[in-house]
């Protein structure tokens, strides 16, 4: 499998994903046979398997897409299979967009095409799909490899031009939503999505596959795994290969209480089975964790001394990122290897290939030879997990600082909890969760009344030079799923427009494109330090803590007790919960 180029100055941020990087080499991940699979003319295969075909996806109407959609894209995928043209997948870097390119790459190679013609490539961090050094870097790749189709995942939507360096005369129109069978300009495209369209669909999107709207909305990754289930009528190791993908990124994008989460009657079962036989929410969610401290890092930072494989000259090493993280994910499509226990055991260091005397990468035994290279993509695989593991392990730091160092204000109205942080890594997801795990609890044994608290906003001042990035979150929405209290229905995105009218005629221009991103239960944004503040001013009406100033210095004198920590003993409550993946909104 092949990569597009990663170079490039950042300049305009990603809202989805929000990662402060600039191009590195992307590090060796293990690379499935270049050879074509042989294929018969028939639409079903004889292949054997030695897995049994999971349960399918329930049947609703119009879920987790329209029919005619899933049918559109399914065709889409078995054309780009035999095309002899490259495909080039444009996936997310959090683990639901990691997880649903890496579907569509492993169901292209199981269809015939080699991995030779399957292409990866990361927005690089700090910019959005349509940026306009993007859109170059983009070009570049569709025009040196000669780019067959293209396949975006998870990378929100909008009304604007994916491919916005073609001919717009030449580009069908799917702004209402609606199908086409081809794309004029000659590169068909293929859309998989579940945020919220901010301007309806990109006019160039040939299939435009989105699961919003569509309840119980599923995230890209368990959107693009119920897509290619029914292709097992081709080759019937195809669900058996994917599954574990699909429930990882529902997870990683969900949370750990998914299996809890408000699906439809069978659909939660379907979900809850699918995590169970990929090994437990536990073990996904480790794997999770691991998978999305590499995004979270600051760019380009290298640690001196740790002792990880792959350092820089003069001792030193990457922090692990999210060519790490797709490299992990990747199994020959040919073998019987994959799914969260394999990975999770690397991990514990439990699992090691023939010839391997343990799990130190000092000990690969060459004198005994690899044909298969089971060995040498056992010890690349090690050496991403170790970069990851010193990302997650700094990343830990980093939020204990600001566990203890950030205090809550709350808007006029009550309705949102708002921190502030300075930090060049994206914890402030995390933060948001934290908090909003707290700050939503609702006093026991029937004490206090209506709550007024609806969401809680972590806002980031230090992630990308010049902008203020931040992640809101609903307060207590764990709460909500383990009680199965009813309760009001938070709409993040509706809640942040409402403030955005505060500011008047224009506010929602002002804040522009990169505002209220995401879905309705996780989203967040990225906007000019100066629009921010008139946005917190004039829309939040973030109330400033006033008081005495030798009670202010009194407290000062004893530590900050307006924290987490200080919030939790106050209360006499346990610490919270660890989460391990959140989306960044």
């Amino acid at each position: 499998m092949s990569s597009g180029k990663r170079k490039g100055k950042a300049s305009t941020p990603d809202p989805e994903t929000d990662i402060n990087h600039d191009s590195i080499s992307p590090p060796p991940h293990p690379q499935p046979s270049t050879k074509r699979r042989k294929t018969t003319t028939t639409t079903t295969t004889t292949t054997k398997t030695s897995s049994p075909l999971p349960p399918p996806p329930p049947t609703l109407p119009s879920w987790p897409a329209p029919q005619e959609t899933l049918a559109s894209a399914r065709t889409f995928l078995l054309t780009a299979a035999q095309s002899p043209k490259p495909t080039l997948i444009l996936p997310d870097r959090d683990v639901d967009g990691l997880c649903a390119g890496t579907i569509i790459s492993t169901v292209l190679q199981l269809l015939g095409k080699p991995a030779g013609d399957v292409i990866v490539h990361f927005i690089p961090r700090r910019r959005s799909l349509w940026d306009g050094e993007t859109q170059a870097e983009i070009q570049g790749i569709v025009e040196g490899r000669g780019v067959g189709e293209v396949v975006v995942c998870d990378q929100g939507t909008r009304g604007d031009r994916i491919l916005g360096f073609l001919d717009p005369e030449k580009s069908n129109s799917n702004s209402d939503g609606k199908n086409s069978n081809s794309n004029s300009n000659g590169i068909p495209l293929l859309l998989i999505d579940h945020h919220q369209p901010t301007t309806g669909f990109p006019p160039d999107a040939t299939i435009p596959l989105s699961s919003a709207g569509h309840e119980p909305v599923v995230p890209a990754s368990l959107l693009a795994y119920i897509l290619c289930y029914d292709l097992h009528t081709v080759d019937e190791r195809i669900p058996a290969k994917i599954e574990w993908l699909g429930m990882m990124g529902c997870v990683a994008d969900l949370g750990m209480g998914v299996v809890n989460h408000r699906f439809a009657e069978g659909v939660r079962e379907w979900v809850k089975g699918g995590v169970g036989r990929c090994g437990g929410s536990g073990k996904v969610g480790k794997v999770v964790g691991l998978l999305n401290s590499g995004r979270r890092a600051p760019e380009g930072e290298v640690v001196p001394g740790s002792g990880v494989a792959g350092g820089e000259e003069g001792g030193g090493v990457k922090l692990g990122d999210e060519w790490d993280a797709w490299g992990v994910l990747q199994f020959p499509v040919d073998g019987e290897g994959g799914g969260v226990r394999e990975v999770w055991e690397m991990i514990e260091g439990r699992s090691k290939p023939k010839g391997m005397k343990d799990t130190n990468l000092g000990s690969l035994e060459e004198e005994h030879g690899d044909g298969d290279g089971e060995k040498e993509r056992y010890r690349q695989k090690l050496e991403m997990i170790k970069r990851l593991e010193l990302s997650r392990d700094l990343g830990k730091q980093e939020m204990q600082r600001w566990r203890t160092g950030v205090r809550p204000l709350f808007t006029r109205d009550g309705r949102m909890a708002v921190l502030e942080i300075h930090s060049r890594w994206q914890i402030h997801p995390l933060i948001a969760v934290m908090w909003a795990q707290m700050l939503g609890k609702r006093p026991k044994n029937g004490g206090g009344g209506k709550q007024t608290l609806q969401a809680v906003a972590c806002v980031n001042t230090g992630y990308i030079p010049g902008k203020v990035n931040f992640a809101v979150r609903i307060a207590g929405e764990r709460e909500r799923e383990k009680d199965g209290e009813e309760r009001e229905e938070v709409d993040l995105i509706r809640l942040l427009g409402e403030y955005a009218d505060r500011m008047g005629e224009h506010g929602r221009e002002i804040l522009g494109e990169d505002f209220a991103r995401g879905h309705r239960e996780a989203t967040g944004g990225s906007l000019e330090v100066g629009v921010w503040r008139e946005f917190r001013e004039k829309g939040l009406e973030v109330e400033e803590r006033s008081g005495r100033k030798g009670k202010k210095e009194k407290e000062e004198e004893v530590g900050q007790r307006n924290t987490l920590d200080g919030f939790l003993v106050k209360k006499g409550r346990g610490r919270p919960k660890k989460e391990v993946s959140v989306s960044e909104g």
